[in-house]
Order: structure tokens, then sequence, then C-alpha cells
């Protein structure tokens, strides 16, 4: 396999394992990856090393958390009637 179509395969895996984490978009890439590295040459290893790269980095998240509306510190406290 040539320089070029291993750079993309393993951007495509890795890109697979990072954009869910246990999904089955990560399993297919996992599985993918093993197949490869059974195969025993360098291109299988260099794969199966983009898998196990892209499963190490966090899901970008979808969205934003908002933020509170709450304001921070205490909360303010009943007096009691007198």
């Amino acid at each position: 396999m040539g320089t070029t179509n291993i750079i993309l395969l393993g951007a495509i895996v890795g890109g697979m394992m990072s954009i869910d984490m246990g999904g089955p978009f990560n399993k297919a890439a996992y599985v993918f990856g093993t197949g490869a590295l059974t195969a025993g040459t360098t291109s299988g290893q260099l794969v199966m090393a983009s898998v196990m790269v892209g499963g190490m980095v966090p899901p970008w998240p979808s969205h934003s958390p908002r933020p509170s509306s709450r304001t921070s510190g205490p909360r303010p406290t009943a007096t009691p009637a007198s």
C-alpha cells in the first residue's frame, strides 16, 4: 500500500474511533484494525496504530454546556420570625 493510501486509511479509521466511544463506528474500526494487524505487514501495523491513536482522542462535544441561570455563591437564608 502506498504512503498516501496508508495516511488516508489511518485518518478514516482514526476518525471512526474518535467520533463515538463504544458505538458501532468504534467497533467497526477496531475490528478492521485487528484484521489488518493479523496480516503481519507494516501497513497493518500502521493501520492498527491509527486505530489506537484515534481511540485515545476524546470525542468532540455535540453541544457546549449552557451557562447556569443561577448566581454563584451561597443561597440566602430566611430569617426566623420573631
